[in-house]
């Protein structure tokens, strides 16, 4: 609730694949370790499974309107202003970095890949975007400690650009031996990327 209005969504599965819906929701649990609160999971069904009588989707949305709204259900579109508000405050707040994952939960995460220069693992923890807490692990040759890099980076915004600038300021083959700068914060920003690129 916010200002007086409630934003409610969720997803309604009508005739989905239940083995490619299990697939999707196999994950490595020590990936990503969200202190948010905790879904509870639970089997997953589809909606047609249930229905008294058949019917395909088209049929089932317009029973859903009924069924919700009753004969109060408005349909309209919006007005070009309109449209060009709306894209106006998407441009100014939702394409925003500190909107899409600066309010994100506390959260820790581990991604692991191996490059020609060996294996490199990334522990981050992240509160209110910024990082709380890293660490690098690996089988890749270093010559010096590792501790003032990782104590640094402490504070820092959890922002690939960010994270650049303080990796520029260590000497990498000394410390990562031959694993790149580049290879280093794909590493940790392995998979939100994409997600940075879906929000664009």
């Amino acid at each position: 609730l916010l200002n007086g209005r409630i934003l409610h969504h969720g997803t309604l599965l009508f005739d989905t694949d239940p083995d490619m819906v299990a697939g999707a929701l196999r994950a490595d649990p020590e990936k990503f370790r969200s202190k948010s609160s905790k879904s509870v999971r639970s089997r997953v069904g589809n909606i047609r499974d249930f229905l008294r009588e058949d019917m395909d989707l088209p049929a089932f949305w317009a029973y859903l309107k009924t069924a919700l709204a009753g004969e109060g259900f408005v349909t309209g579109a919006l007005s070009p202003e309109e449209l060009e508000a709306v894209e106006a405050l998407k441009r100014s707040r939702y394409d925003a970095w500190e909107w899409n994952f600066g309010r994100s939960p506390a959260y820790d995460m581990v991604n692991k890949r191996r490059w020609d220069g060996g294996s490199l693992e990334a522990r981050v923890s992240v509160k209110e975007g910024r990082i709380t807490g890293a660490a690098f692990r690996g089988d890749f040759l270093s010559r010096c400690s590792l501790e003032p890099l990782e104590k640094e980076l402490e504070g820092v915004l959890f922002r690939r650009e960010d994270i650049a600038a303080v990796l520029e300021r260590y000497p990498l083959r000394d410390c990562f031996g031959a694993i790149t700068g580049e290879e280093i914060l794909d590493t940790m920003f392995y998979g939100q990327d994409e997600t940075e690129a879906a929000c664009d």
